[in-house]
């Protein structure tokens, strides 16, 4: 069942492990079925939605882009909303290019949901965190995930310590303070697989679809298994 050289489709979870899947197209098909344009710049690809006031990037892996807090080149997708076209982002979240893209697809399926409510005439993507973070981190506790504290912020950790979600408070990253920082390792003390970094002024209702999405025990589809530095999966195949 582990035979990683074998040429077939398999099944495999924990998803967060599952590595990328060069043949996805699942972000892409979800931003333009929600009426999203898109344009070529340089080595990046740029999605807008129809109010401008939602954007995302989708840089190529060769490209040259800066790194994540691990080290991880964030030549993957990132996604920001502003209060108006043209204006800076309130918020930024981005994925290093090695995230398994059913992650990237839950967020961006949920940001470019136009049927959510309004509050206050507020559109939900630009909802401002009012500093309760239960609503964000219930998927992890809901899933068995352990909460630890620490000196400079605080996380969660699934039971074999290989996925993680800190709360940072103070990294100094693009002028932004606090962040919240998604990571998924092979095994305790080895580097991450991947990472998604969320400024803290992300609403709380997209940060919980991250927390969703991480623990989603549904197994997620490769024509190929990842390397063997991808740590302790299970395996079903060939489907």
């Amino acid at each position: 069942m582990n035979d990683r050289a074998a040429p077939a489709s398999y099944l495999i979870s924990p998803s967060y492990l599952a590595g990328p899947d060069e043949r996805s197209t699942a972000v892409r098909e979800i931003l333009l079925a929600a009426g999203w344009q898109t344009r070529r710049d340089g080595d990046k690809t740029i999605y807008l939605d129809p109010s401008g006031m939602r954007e995302a990037w989708h840089w190529s892996p060769e490209s040259g882009v800066p790194m994540d807090v691990t080290g991880r080149l964030l030549a993957g997708w990132e996604f920001a909303a502003s209060t108006a076209p043209g204006r800076d982002a309130v918020w930024v979240v981005r994925f290093a290019e090695t995230t398994p893209p059913e992650i990237v697809a839950a967020f961006a399926a949920v940001l470019a949901d136009d049927t959510r409510p309004d509050v206050r005439g507020i559109p939900a993507f630009l909802l401002v965190p009012t500093g309760n973070r239960e609503e964000a981190t219930a998927p992890l506790a809901e899933a068995g995930w352990i909460f630890e504290r620490e000196e400079g912020g605080s996380g969660w950790l699934d039971p074999n310590g290989l996925a993680g979600v800190v709360i940072a408070t103070d990294w100094q990253q693009d002028g932004v303070g606090r962040r919240w920082m998604f990571v998924a390792r092979p095994a305790i003390g080895k580097p991450s697989l991947w990472s998604c970094v969320a400024w803290a002024t992300t609403p709380l209702s997209l940060v919980a679809t991250l927390s969703r999405a991480i623990v989603d025990p549904t197994p997620v589809p490769r024509s190929a298994l990842p390397g063997p530095d991808a740590g302790s999966i299970t395996v079903i195949g060939p489907a």
